[in-house]
């Protein structure tokens, strides 16, 4: 289990949160703009990826960022979340800061509130989503891993600091992509990454300070990744 943005780690899951009931509203977003939501390399023959072919598509990426130098996974789990403000020039995360962005959709995350003083020592988890029912956009970083039983691809979730009702939660919170950013944050070839990315978190900082998201309490169930199912997400 890890207790930073979203919480659980899951293999082949692209976010956090976003349960399955029926069609979800990472599904819908998908179906909208399947293209798009990857700054990906389409897969070519044996499923190697062409540098020079640029399409965008949606695919299943292990959540847990492998430099593409990492002589193992095992940095993995330390790797799920990146903060915005040191992902440029870390050298983990730097290389795919500059040509690997992604967008990683999900319907919501999870997030953990360390317990009042007297109230025990077990934390609190909340389901936080948008409140408009959309479905989350978040900004991503990918790699494509060469192991000892072929490529992984894997990704990260980058963070910003948490403002609004979110911070009585905890103190980082996930950047949001607006859809109308998209082609920028995907491109491979754009040179001020940094400067785009400022821009989109003091975006994302403004919608949430005006309440574009809502959360509420759900069992102690989801911290456990055994579990799995709808009844994650309902409030307690």
């Amino acid at each position: 289990r890890q207790e930073g943005m979203g919480g659980r780690r899951e293999e082949g899951r692209e976010g956090s949160g976003g349960r399955e009931q029926g069609k979800t509203r990472t599904e819908s977003l998908a179906g909208q703009r399947e293209e798009t939501l990857w700054g990906g390399r389409k897969g070519g023959r044996n499923g190697r990826r062409e540098d020079e072919d640029k399409t965008r598509r949606l695919t299943v990426a292990r959540w847990g960022l492998i430099p593409s130098w990492s002589s193992d996974a095992s940095r993995a789990s330390r790797m799920i979340n990146a903060r915005s403000e040191s992902v440029a020039t870390k050298p983990s995360y730097r290389e795919a800061f500059r040509r690997r962005r992604c967008v990683v959709p999900a319907d919501g995350y999870y997030e953990w509130r360390p317990p009042s003083e007297g109230a025990g020592s077990r934390k609190q988890p909340f389901y936080i989503y948008p409140r408009s029912g959309e479905a989350l956009a978040m900004a991503g970083l990918f790699e494509d891993w060469h192991g000892p039983h072929g490529e992984v691809r894997t990704c990260t979730i980058l963070t910003q600091e948490a403002v609004g009702p979110v911070a009585e939660i905890h103190d980082r919170m996930p950047v949001e992509v607006p859809e109308s950013w998209w082609e920028r944050w995907l491109d491979p070839h754009l040179e001020d990454a940094q400067g785009l990315l400022e821009d989109i978190c003091a975006q994302s900082r403004t919608g949430v300070e005006s309440g574009s998201r809502d959360f509420h309490p759900v069992s102690t169930r989801v911290n456990a990744p055994v579990n799995d199912g709808p009844e994650l997400i309902t409030r307690v």
